[in-house]
């Protein structure tokens, strides 16, 4: 087909099922080779008056392109979910109400909405599903769901939940996945008192499970209500940008004020985290203040730089944080001081200069430095950190030398302000 040669089409009956979803790709890695494809729909019948499940089910189909005979539908299983209702008992119901008009939109609630989305995300891979629903506020609301395959390719239900927070409607959703594996869902949104528009939520990959997180955010208010036909949109969609594999597109319809038929919005997102940038850098101690790592500069090993993030033996590091423009040059503060990240941005050479360092020597009463000697023999205490919290004694330490008055000192590196330490009196290291 690629090459505009002749295709051929193989066809296979699946009979007595609601409509039925075949997995669609998110992403460039693809399953592995071999592996039949996940068909999913969901329960009951609305022909037969079931309106309601308490499962939805799956089928394996595996296409031989070289020997039809080969081909094959496995199913269904099915999969325990959390009991559902159709929204408004499925599909062509009168069922969305809209501001100023007797007429309600249809809602396609007996069917799981197109995409059924599949991402291979290198440890695992997952499949998100969403139908409309009843909600409990007597709205109807987005129900999503997260599978994950086993070893033995069986989707296994991660997560589910119902979002509807408020006793508005939102329904005909459309699913997507990043490369982080953030879920976003853009769906219609309307009621009794707003007109119909189009709006959007998320979830970032480690929140809570059972939860979309993000705040609802408005892609386009409606104007106006639908009035001349109950058939709402066919269909929305959400699709991921393959240029970096986090941004989100979505479209759906809505009514300008005074139209006659609907308008269709396009609009894209992106999750916070999807887009990173690399730090690189090392942590020291810099003895001139000059804010850059000199010859002879000590580096400063095991020094916290961001959350999983140490320095070295030597100082180094490397970071991976998350730098999207989407939402503006992130700024970190690392060992102190702010360091500027933009999207992409490879930034070499961030020097952290350490508040302490462990050295020490003995002092002759003129002031000039003697011999050096062990910290911990001669001095027992503790400098308090802003940063990183109590440490053991570090810094500059300094003891008068015999016949004079016997203390331990601290030399501030970087203010080159003086004060003495005692064990019961542990200075600020600043």
């Amino acid at each position: 087909m690629l090459r505009g040669e002749p295709a051929t089409e193989q066809c296979v009956i699946i009979d007595g099922v609601n409509f039925l979803n075949n997995a669609d790709v998110d992403g460039q890695a693809v399953p592995p080779p071999g592996a039949p494809n996940i068909i999913m729909a969901a329960g009951g019948t609305q022909l037969k008056k079931v309106l309601e499940d308490d499962g939805l089910y799956w089928w394996q189909f595996h296409v031989d392109w070289q020997d039809p005979t080969k081909t094959g539908v496995i199913g269904p299983t099915k999969i325990p979910v959390a009991p559902y209702h159709y929204l408004c008992g499925g599909q062509l119901t009168n069922c969305v109400p809209q501001p100023d008009t007797t007429r309600r939109l249809d809602a396609q609630g007996d069917k799981i909405m197109q995409r059924l989305v599949y991402r291979n995300l290198g440890d695992h891979e997952a499949i998100v599903a969403v139908h409309s629903v009843d909600s409990a506020a007597a709205g109807g609301g987005v129900r999503w769901y997260e599978f994950r395959l086993d070893s033995k390719r069986v989707p296994v239900l991660y997560q589910q939940s119902t979002y509807a927070p408020d006793g508005l409607f939102r329904w005909m959703a459309s699913p997507g996945m990043d490369r982080a594996g953030n879920i976003g869902i853009g769906y219609s949104f309307g009621g009794a008192t707003v007109f119909p528009g189009q709006r959007f939520a998320g979830r970032l990959a480690n929140d809570p499970l059972n939860q979309l997180t993000t705040r609802e955010t408005v892609l386009v208010e409606g104007q106006a209500s639908q009035s001349n036909a109950m058939r709402w949109e066919d269909y929305t969609t959400t699709a991921m940008d393959p240029s970096d594999d986090c941004t989100f597109w979505y479209v759906g319809d809505y009514v300008k004020a005074g139209a006659t038929t609907y308008s269709s919005k396009i609009g894209a997102f992106r999750l916070p985290g999807c887009i990173t940038g690399t730090v690189s850098g090392s942590a020291f101690f810099d003895r001139n203040h000059n804010g850059k790592r000199d010859p002879g500069e000590p580096g400063m090993p095991n020094q916290r730089v961001a959350d999983g993030v140490t320095s070295g033996a030597d100082g180094s590091f490397r970071a991976k944080l998350s730098a999207d423009p989407a939402y503006g040059d992130f700024a970190y503060t690392i060992g102190g001081r702010t360091i500027q990240l933009s999207a992409g941005q490879e930034v070499g050479g961030i020097e952290v200069p350490a508040t302490c360092e462990v050295r020490a020597f003995v002092v002759d009463p003129g002031g000039r430095r003697k011999k050096a000697v062990t910290p911990e023999a001669d001095v027992n205490a503790t400098i308090h950190d802003p940063i990183v919290g109590d440490w053991p004694t570090v810094g500059e330490l300094f003891a008068r030398a015999k016949g004079k008055p016997a203390y331990a000192g601290f030399l501030d590196q970087l203010s080159r302000n003086q004060a003495a330490i005692t064990p019961a009196n542990p200075e600020r290291c600043k």
